[in-house]
């Protein structure tokens, strides 16, 4: 099975050699594929000097090449990514995510019936100092109670965190839980029929709605036991804003099982 990664290369001057740095050290890269938009006019010249040498390097590597003042955003530059692509399986990742050596082992675990595969994340600041560990944990419903158990596959339920057990029926007593996290390995399949990441609906968080959707449509996905990629955390992220909030209890409204079973 082959895998294209897609990416978007946007002030990346800071992370850009340890994330080629991800696909020189990822064991069997040279039988999968990177897909990369590169917002040219955000990054310096020497950053944009070592992108064009990578490239030109890997003949398993293609680019797109955008300004400032045609950049549709990092959404909508995924979703073009995507519709390039030419494999069953495709891995979104940031510049600033880091892939362990033995990433691609999660194809093994692929079968017919799975349709995203994914792993626990090692959290680090942006000094690169360990934060945590991100385990993936199924929630499960009995007598209106909610039972965590530790799982290698997850659902819709999982993707919202409930911090308030008393009120498990309204959308204030839960938080996004993105259980997917950075770097997911899926099938295209589900762009296809599904449809792609709704930038405009979901801004910082359409990835989220995303996953949510493809659950709602039963789609199977798969937690692996080990960590194998690193994701670095800062206050200042998209995804940390508050305004998302909203957005949030809209996606809530839309998916989770509590609420559509109450309707």
């Amino acid at each position: 099975m082959i895998v294209t990664f897609f990416s978007c290369l946007y002030n990346s001057d800071k992370y850009i050699k340890s994330f080629f740095n991800n696909f020189n050290n990822l064991k069997e890269f040279k039988n999968h594929k990177l897909i990369l938009t590169n917002i040219v006019d955000s990054n310096n010249r020497k950053t944009n000097l070592i992108i064009d040498n990578f490239v030109n390097n890997n003949n398993n590597v293609k680019i797109i090449n955008l300004n400032k003042n045609n950049d549709p955003g990092l959404y909508e530059c995924w979703n073009n990514m995507i519709k390039l692509s030419d494999t069953e399986l495709i891995c979104n990742i940031n510049p600033d995510d880091i892939l362990d050596n033995d990433f691609l082992s999660l194809l093994k675990f692929f079968n017919h019936k799975i349709d995203l595969i994914c792993c626990p994340v090692k959290i680090i600041n942006e000094n690169n100092l360990k934060i945590s560990i991100w385990h993936k944990y199924k929630y499960t419903f009995d007598n209106n109670k909610i039972i965590k158990n530790k799982t290698q596959y997850f659902n819709l339920i999982n993707m919202f965190k409930l911090v308030n057990i008393k009120n498990i029926n309204l959308k204030e007593s839960y938080k996004p839980l993105n259980l997917p996290g950075c770097s997911p390995i899926w099938r295209k399949k589900l762009f296809l029929k599904y449809g792609g990441f709704n930038q405009k609906d979901f801004k910082e968080i359409a990835d989220f709605e995303l996953w949510c959707r493809y659950l709602h449509n039963n789609a199977i996905m798969y937690c692996y036991d080990n960590v194998l990629v690193t994701f670095r955390y800062s206050k200042k992220s998209l995804s940390n804003r508050n305004n998302n909030l909203n957005i949030f209890y809209n996606i809530w409204m839309l998916y989770h099982p509590l609420n559509n079973l109450n309707k």
